[in-house]
């Protein structure tokens, strides 16, 4: 809890921050070079309105359900992506995958984290703790980047493509 005790909310400040430099970079890119990025101004959209709205929404809160409903945000944040990626029918990307991966990571740290604190009434600091502060900065941090570089660091996109790859067997035919 270390990150958190010296910045507080300082940390999620830089998060949007990010999202929305990462936003304003792709939409810079689509329109000054002929690269295709509207699937990473999608994704940059909605990732900043959902942090900046759930950064917000962490002062309405009680604190004892704010781990619970950034976990929720971040799973809402999931399915909008994913629907809207269909919906909208954008091109495949290195992004999505790495921000639904991300998303996905932060939802397990914050319901842990929830499960640790509200649940378990634990208040004495523990590795999940220092797990939750400096994974889920990485996380985020990770997922500005490569929405800003589109990149595929971890080759994540590679092994979903591989892991999600049909099949293109024929079947003989019966003449």
């Amino acid at each position: 809890m270390l990150l958190t005790e010296i910045f507080g909310f300082t940390l999620s400040a830089l998060t949007v921050w990010g999202f929305l430099m990462a936003l304003l970079i792709n939409v810079l890119v689509h329109f000054t070079t002929n690269s295709n990025t509207k699937t990473n101004i999608f994704v940059s959209l909605v990732m900043f309105v959902s942090y900046f709205v759930a950064d917000d929404a962490a002062s309405l809160s009680e604190s004892s359900t704010i781990y619970l409903n950034w976990g929720l945000y971040d799973l809402a944040t999931v399915i909008l992506i994913a629907t809207g990626l269909k919906l909208i029918k954008l091109e495949s990307s290195v992004a999505p995958v790495y921000v639904v991966c991300g998303l996905i990571l932060n939802s397990l740290l914050y319901f842990s984290m929830y499960y640790d604190v509200v649940l378990q009434k634990n208040s004495t600091p523990w590795i999940l703790w220092d797990l939750y502060t400096m994974g889920g900065t990485i996380v985020d941090l990770s997922m500005v980047a490569v929405l800003i570089l589109n990149r595929d660091f971890l080759k994540l996109k590679s092994a979903t493509d591989k892991l999600f790859k049909k099949s293109t067997v024929e079947l003989p035919s019966l003449k």
